[in-house]
This record gives structure tokens, C-alpha cells and sequence, in this order.
């Protein structure tokens, strides 16, 4: 690489050490990690929204401002919305409420003779009455394809694409894979895990939560090590790890995820900072609902089926966080050609490996399934006691991405 190449190649934004920021205990595990990992750099929104002093709008440049969307409502809850979802305009957890009771053919019934009213608060109490209110804003049941419909859709979608990719890796395709590996140890040696859960015992679910805050710091860390995401624009790279920080976590909780329903300690890559402490399912199990620990779990038995390895997993990371659909996002040419970068990496690696050429779509589809999960942990309430909530409050306070 020439001088002048380095010279233009894009700085990362490292996280820093200086600021822990102080939480308060939130209603569920989703709104926590999020509120955490939008927290890189806490004055960017303010001046983005002010136009200080040096900026573009405030220096009278001639850039073109771009000026964001009129808000959309969901017409179930009154959640923010980005587009219609099966014929109404609806939140991304009222579409997945309602995509999973069609497929599931629920019947609900209501306590109140069908007279709930829906908020974003109170869309968890009655389903009957949230059911009910999609169908009255216009979301069609017919319009919600089977699981196998999906999957065959979307199978049919990429075999269609091309011809089967070549089996060699270029040089470009080895750099960008070195950059996913790097900025996975570099993430986790920000912010390893403490020497206090070394320990194989049981673990308490305050501790649990502690450890899901240190891997959303390696997630931050990860993040801002590829050139894809800090080309982004600083509000866009906010969005973009609050929104993709628990489909993240998940995926990287899926590298050790064996047969015996454990997470046990295991290296990745060479590097021993990457190991990261013993957990068993049981131990999850008692901080979220049985449901819900129902649809994690069915999702990691999936994704370990496909048999992929640390690196699949860390590109199908890059793909899920440079996706241009989440709301509120400016730049999504940039963010396109991120994402598309890494989906055509994706599938000359899965070549490569000598996989078939179906198991690439196989592990694209698991992207929607990460999204429903997701929604689904948007959902959720922790498992909370008194004494265990104070004890997250003590632990939260301490937190820094």
C-alpha cells in the first residue's frame, strides 16, 4: 500500500476507557444492551442535533442537508414504525407478534371482553387485543408465508443469483478476513471478561447480566474495527450498534454453543483473550420466561446444525450490522455496499470450505430468524427479584462502551 493510500485510509473510532456511563435498571434485556451500546460516544447526538460550531450547517456549507423522514406510528401500539408490514403500518414487535401468531395458528382470548387498550406499555398484557388491533389497521393473515415458504423463497432467491462462486479465497478477500479477525480479538481484549467468573459453578443471574454487558463492550470494540462501519457517518454507527448489538450477541453466542446445552470456554483464533467464561443453559433459562428461552435455544440447535465456524459467524455479524433498514439511518448507499461486500465474502468463503452452495442461503436465512429473536427479547422482562434488581443497578453503574 502506497503513502497516499494509508493517508486516505479511513481512521477507526476506537471506544474510550474515560467515561463510565451510569444506567438505571431497565424493563427488559433488550432495552438494556441497546441504551448501553448507543452509548459510544455520548456527544455525538447532541452536536449532530445542534449543528455546533465547524459543522457543515453551521458554517453555511452548500452540502446538501438531509432531512430525515416524517415519523411513522404503528397503528397497533403507537411504537415508532418504518414501513407497512403485512398490509399495515406496524412496529417491527407488533409485525413479529403478529407473523408468529399466524404461523402458530394462536388463539387468544381476552379477560376484559376484548376492550384492552393497546400501548406501547400495555401490548405485552392482552395478545387477544393486540391480535384484534392488527387486523383492524389492515395486516393480512394471508399475506404471512409458511415457514417452509419462506425458507424456500429465499433458497430460490440466492441459487438464482449466479453461478456457483469459485472455490479460492482472493487477496482482498483474505485482508477483509484478517480485518473481522482482528477486530474480534481487539474487541475482546478491550473488554475481557473478569477473572471473578473463572469459576465453574452455577452462575446468579446478576452475574449473568454482568457478562452480557462485558460481551456488548466487545461487540462495540468489534464493530468499530472494520473500515465498512467507520465509513458510516457517526449518527448512522449509533443506530446501527444499538439496533444490531442483541442479533450480535447472539450470533456470538452461537460460535460456542455445543450439544449439552452449554457455553463452555473455548479459544478462537489463537488468541486467549478470546476465551470467555463457562455458561449452561440452565443458568440463562432462569433469567427469561420459558417461551422465550424456547425460541433462543431452537435458534442456537439451528445455527449449530449448519455446523459453521468463529469466522462464518463473524461475517454473518458484519452483515447484520451494516443492515440499511433499520430506521433513521442517512447514508444507505454506504451501508448497502458494506453489507453486499460482505454477503458476496460470505458466500466465496462458504465455497471455499467446500460447503454446498444451498448452505449459503441456509445461513442467510438465519438472519430473519436473529431479527425475530430479537423482537422477541425486545418483549421480555428480566426475572428479577428486589435484592437482584438493586444488584444490576450496582453493576450498570460501572459500565462503560
Amino acid at each position: 500500500m502506497s503513502d497516499t493510500q494509508e493517508q486516505q485510509r479511513p481512521q477507526h473510532h476506537r471506544p474510550s476507557h474515560s467515561q463510565p456511563q451510569s444506567l438505571t435498571t431497565p424493563p427488559g434485556l433488550a432495552t438494556t444492551l441497546a441504551t448501553t451500546a448507543a452509548q459510544v460516544d455520548p456527544h455525538a447526538t447532541a452536536s449532530a442535533s445542534t449543528g455546533a460550531a465547524g459543522s457543515p450547517a453551521a458554517s453555511g456549507s452548500t452540502e446538501p442537508v438531509h432531512k430525515p423522514w416524517p415519523p411513522r406510528v404503528c397503528g397497533v401500539c403507537g411504537d415508532r414504525a418504518k414501513s407497512y408490514h403485512f398490509g399495515g403500518i406496524s412496529c417491527d414487535s407488533c409485525k413479529a407478534f403478529f407473523r408468529r401468531s399466524v404461523q402458530n395458528e394462536s388463539k387468544f382470548q381476552c379477560p376484559n371482553r376484548g376492550n384492552c387498550r393497546i400501548t406501547l406499555a400495555s401490548r405485552k398484557s392482552c395478545q387477544a387485543c393486540r391480535f384484534a388491533k392488527c387486523i383492524a389497521i389492515g395486516m393480512e393473515s394471508s399475506w404471512v408465508m409458511t415457514e417452509q415458504e419462506r425458507r424456500a423463497r429465499m433458497q430460490q432467491r440466492q441459487l438464482s443469483k449466479g453461478d456457483r462462486p469459485t472455490s479460492r479465497l482472493g487477496a482482498e478477500d483474505v485482508e477483509l478476513l484478517e480485518e473481522l479477525v482482528n477486530a474480534y480479538v481487539t474487541g475482546c481484549a478491550y473488554a475481557p471478561f473478569a477473572s471473578r467468573f473463572r469459576h465453574d459453578r452455577e452462575r446468579s443471574r446478576t452475574e449473568l447480566l454482568d457478562l452480557f454487558f462485558t460481551l456488548v463492550q466487545q461487540i462495540s470494540g468489534f464493530a468499530q474495527g472494520l473500515d465498512a462501519f467507520a465509513r458510516v457517518p457517526e449518527p448512522d454507527r449509533q443506530i446501527l450498534l444499538r439496533t444490531s448489538v442483541l442479533e450480535m450477541s447472539f450470533l456470538r453466542s452461537a460460535v460456542n454453543f455445543d450439544g449439552d446445552d452449554r457455553w463452555p470456554s473455548r479459544t478462537q483464533f489463537g488468541a486467549e483473550v478470546t476465551s470467555a467464561p463457562l455458561v449452561c443453559a440452565s443458568d440463562v433459562a432462569r433469567l427469561i420466561p420459558v417461551d422465550l428461552w424456547a425460541l433462543h435455544r431452537k435458534f442456537l440447535v439451528a445455527t449449530r446444525r449448519l455446523k459453521p465456524d468463529a469466522l462464518t459467524l463473524l461475517l454473518l455479524s458484519a452483515i447484520a450490522l451494516l443492515c440499511p433498514d433499520r430506521a433513521g439511518l442517512r447514508d444507505l448507499e454506504t451501508l448497502s455496499t458494506g453489507q453486499e461486500r460482505y454477503c458476496a465474502l460470505l458466500r466465496r468463503y462458504v465455497a471455499w470450505r467446500k460447503m454446498a452452495p444451498v448452505e449459503y442461503a441456509k445461513l442467510l436465512m438465519l438472519l430473519p430468524d436473529l431479527r425475530e429473536l430479537a423482537d422477541a427479547h425486545t418483549d421480555s422482562d428480566l426475572l428479577f427479584d428486589a435484592k437482584e434488581a438493586a444488584d444490576v443497578q450496582r453493576h450498570l453503574s460501572g459500565v462503560m462502551v
